[in-house]
Parts: C-alpha cells; sequence; structure tokens
C-alpha cells in the first residue's frame, strides 16, 4: 500500500470552483481541503480521504476495483455506500436507489433516470467543464471518467484530468510512443467530441478489445508505415492492427499472428453490408455497426507518407516476442517457365 498527502496551494477560478496545484511527484494533488489517496500495489487508487479546508476528522472513502475498473465504494466502517455497473450506479438503502445512465457519443452521462418521473439532465462543455451548479446524482460523468468534487477533477486509474485546463496534470505514463508530437499532457489530442480516454493511457477511439486485452501487460504502439495503433497479446504474439472505419468496414482490428501470417478481425462481423444487398450479410459481414456508434463515414485525412523505400511493396512488420526468435519471411523460390515453341509456316 502507498499513500501520499498534500496541502492546497492553488486559488479558485471563480467563485466555490476549486483549483489544484501539482508537483512533479508520482503522487500529486493539493487542493482547498486536503486530500489523501492511497494506493495498491497495482497503482490503482483504493481510498481517498478529505479533510475539510477548516480542519476537523477527514472522511475516508474506500474503492473496489474489478480489474481496471471500480465496481463499488465503501465508507470507514467497511460498508457498501454505492456499487458500479456498465448500466448505472446503486446506492443502497430501504428501498435502494438506482440510478441509470443516459449517455451521448463519448459516454459522458447526459441524463440520471433515477424514476419514472425524475430524470436530471446535465451538460457539459467540450472539455468537461459542468454547465450547472448542481452537483450531479452519479460519480461517473463526462467521458465515463469519475468526477472528484473535492478537487473539480476528472479521475481515471492513472492520471488526473483538469476540464478547466483541458488538459492533464501529469505526463502520458505510455511515454512518446502514445502521440508522435509528444506532447504527453494534452486531452484525447484536441478532439474531445469524438474521443475518450478513460484509463489516462491514450485516446479512446477504438473498437472493442480483442480477447483477454489487459492494458497493463499488452504491448502497444504505432506502425511507422501510416502511424497506426497496434497491440500485442504476451501470451501468443498475436498482433493487432487498427482498421478505421471506411466504405467496406466498421473500425475494428487487423489480426496477424507473431510470424505475419493473417487471422481474421476483432469483432469478427466487422464488413459493412453494401447498399440494397438483398442476401444476408457474409460470415465476416454485420447487419448494423458492431461498435454500436453507427457514426456517418467521412473520408479521412491523408496518411502520413511510408518512410519504408520500398513503398509500393506490401509491409508487414514483426514484433520480436522473447523467447520466440524472429521467423524470416518466407520466399518463394523462383519459377522457370518451359521455352514456348512457336511453329512457322513458310509458304
Amino acid at each position: 500500500m502507498r499513500s501520499a498527502t498534500s496541502p492546497r496551494t492553488g486559488s479558485a477560478a471563480t467563485p466555490g470552483t476549486p483549483r489544484t496545484g501539482w508537483s512533479a511527484s508520482p503522487i500529486r494533488l493539493s487542493l482547498a481541503s486536503r486530500l489523501a489517496f492511497t494506493y495498491d500495489g497495482l497503482g490503482r487508487r483504493t481510498a481517498i480521504a478529505s479533510t475539510p479546508a477548516g480542519g476537523g476528522s477527514p472522511v475516508t472513502t474506500s474503492y473496489l476495483w474489478c480489474g481496471s475498473d471500480i465496481c463499488q465504494a465503501r465508507n470507514a466502517g467497511n460498508s457498501a455506500i454505492r456499487s458500479y455497473y456498465d448500466e448505472g450506479e446503486l446506492v443502497p438503502g430501504a428501498p435502494a436507489q438506482p440510478y441509470y445512465y443516459g449517455i451521448d457519443q463519448i459516454g459522458s452521462v447526459r441524463r440520471v433516470f433515477a424514476s419514472p418521473s425524475s430524470a436530471p439532465a446535465y451538460g457539459y462543455d467540450p472539455y468537461g467543464v459542468p454547465l450547472q451548479a448542481t452537483a450531479p446524482l452519479t460519480d461517473f460523468v463526462y467521458g465515463g471518467m469519475f468526477y472528484n468534487a473535492d478537487s473539480a477533477l476528472y479521475l481515471t486509474k492513472y492520471r488526473a484530468y483538469d476540464p478547466v485546463a483541458g488538459r492533464w496534470l501529469s505526463r502520458d505514463p505510455m511515454g512518446e510512443r502514445s502521440d508522435p508530437e509528444a506532447n504527453l499532457y494534452t486531452y484525447v489530442k484536441g478532439n474531445p467530441l469524438s474521443w475518450t480516454d478513460r484509463l489516462g493511457l491514450e485516446i479512446g477511439d477504438f473498437p472493442p478489445a480483442p480477447p483477454g486485452y489487459d492494458p497493463e501487460t499488452w504491448r502497444s504502439g504505432r506502425w511507422s508505415n501510416g502511424g497506426r495503433n497496434w497491440l500485442q497479446d504476451p501470451r501468443n504474439g498475436d498482433v493487432y492492427t487498427l482498421h478505421p472505419e471506411d466504405r467496406g468496414h466498421w473500425r475494428h482490428w487487423d489480426k496477424r499472428d507473431k510470424n505475419g501470417r493473417g487471422g481474421g478481425m476483432c469483432p469478427p462481423n466487422s464488413k459493412k453490408p453494401w447498399p440494397g444487398q438483398k442476401r444476408p450479410p457474409y460470415d465476416d459481414q454485420s447487419a448494423s455497426d458492431p461498435n454500436g456508434d453507427a457514426s456517418p463515414w467521412t473520408p479521412p485525412d491523408p496518411e502520413p507518407p511510408i518512410s519504408d523505400p520500398q513503398a509500393n511493396r506490401t509491409i508487414i512488420p514483426t514484433i520480436p516476442v522473447d523467447p520466440v526468435p524472429e521467423v524470416p519471411p518466407t520466399r518463394l523460390p523462383p519459377m522457370r517457365l518451359p521455352p514456348i515453341r512457336v511453329p512457322i509456316l513458310i509458304p
């Protein structure tokens, strides 16, 4: 277990809105009140203790994690005070109070359905600043991120995000490989209307993750020939390369094994049916968008030039996987054709 505390040093940008001071230490928050964050060995925030600005006893909330997601909050007496689900949140009691999410295209909770007659609406500017003075009923709000009211920050597993500045408060833990421009504090490359980053690692405009994906153990990066993102399964060396949406496909991952041989798509049914198609979709076609966004396709910006001098050939990069040695590409033997004899008729 590790924990860190730091006193508040910043000033308020607007009345009633706390602002932050930020240091270069690994655990770094200083607030108008005093906060103490406790982490486990996997870097997950397991408790937040808040001491009021005027002093007094700290109020500690503990959090249980299910992998990379928070699944329950508990008070100092270790009693559950809130549970978190994909569909919403549940506050125990007699009776228990469920809150169902109504989300937009980036996962922001825009309405909370508390009962058939109560469904308050919430708005945010493009970078997540709330447009209403009332506190939300749920803990997960803008971009599907956890909101900490004491700091007015959105907390992800790896970093804290300041919506007023529109930036992360620490460097991207993935380093420069997550951003070719090496701007490690920017939020979703300046495109918050389309992209999200719920972990604080990189842009989340990706199709569903491959089976067994774990951001802490899988390798990731970008290919030099076109700059597309890739993931690698450490268990078997399979490589998944991002295939963006185009006229014939929804977003998906192209799968290849460690030797560069093709292995299909993920999700498997990611091809679009063509207009007017009358017969049922083929096995690799989807009757609807498998990613659930059904966004209209627009031609992307031109891809960066391929740096390889033989730019016209097909490039299948190979990622070495220890202890499996790199396998050289297979070359077919030269083909020798027999001479062709053509009869010549002489009159």
